[in-house]
């Protein structure tokens, strides 16, 4: 299997302001950011997280237009649904609480300074800028848990952008964000897994089965025909981070939330924009 270049295999956050992290090489083409630290909980499932004020918070810390205006991915069921916003579907997505929620699993605009942002806890989420051979710039999220893994949401992604959109190949950078490692994803069977999808990306380990999701969804992008040199990823588990009470993970919390009673079910933010 190919991987990413080892330079842009990332073992720490990079922040590019207190609490909030980046890509280092992305940011040469998107805004963007995550936001990262247990005091800052951006779900709103909670009563006391202030998730809007947090959020606005970032927004501005990062310089994004209004939140009011910007697109919110909220995740379909974990399947492979893959929506585009241009401006001339813009105005058919209802404005919500906190900007306007689109029901998916893959969000893309090619719209100038209009933000997207998710919320997430555990799922590989990844930052994606791309252009057209008309250079026509493209900004989005993939958000891929198990389930869409296997639905092979990633590879979908890339080529929805080029056989629908005429994006370039050559011009797409990706951005994966901190997320839950393999040996913290176990599953005592195989009962709800395609293992036939997976192959070596699950493993036996012990009693368990062990599911690298963040490697299949790597595996993914490449087999897409995305280049290695193009894909930066933290190597950050948020199981881990959460443990050490850096970030949330709510596979950690369901473990967790009975032997210590101070945790909460938290989310934190990813968020991208063309400038």
């Amino acid at each position: 299997m190919n991987s990413p270049s080892q330079s842009n295999i990332l073992n720490e956050i990079k922040y590019l302001k207190v609490n909030i992290g980046y890509f280092p090489r992305l940011n040469n083409f998107v805004k963007h950011g995550f936001s990262w630290g247990n005091q800052a909980n951006m779900s709103s499932k909670n009563k006391n997280s202030n998730a809007k004020k947090n959020i606005q918070y970032f927004f501005d810390s990062i310089e994004l237009t209004e939140l009011e205006d910007s697109l919110v991915l909220l995740p379909d069921g974990h399947k492979d649904n893959i929506v585009f916003v241009n401006e001339g579907n813009l105005d058919l997505f209802p404005k919500g609480k906190i900007g306007i929620p689109i029901s998916c699993d893959a969000l893309f605009t090619n719209i100038q300074a209009l933000p997207i942002s998710i919320r997430v806890a555990d799922c590989t989420t990844a930052i994606l800028y791309a252009k057209t051979f008309d250079n026509i710039e493209i900004t989005g999220i993939v958000h891929t848990g198990r389930r869409s893994a296997e639905l092979l949401l990633a590879k979908k992604s890339i080529d929805c952008l080029v056989k629908q959109q005429n994006v370039n190949l050559e011009t797409i950078k990706i951005g994966i964000v901190p997320s839950i490692s393999k040996v913290n994803y176990k599953s005592q069977n195989l009962e709800n897994i395609q293992a036939e999808v997976w192959g070596s990306f699950i493993s036996k380990e012990g009693d368990y089965f062990e599911v690298d999701i963040l490697n299949f969804v790597i595996n993914q992008y490449l087999d897409a025909g995305i280049s290695p040199d193009n894909i930066e990823v933290y190597e950050v588990d948020t199981y881990e981070s959460a443990k050490n009470k850096l970030t949330f993970s709510h596979r950690y919390y369901s473990e967790n939330k009975d032997i210590d009673k101070n945790l909460v079910d938290g989310r934190f933010i990813v968020a991208t924009s063309l400038y």
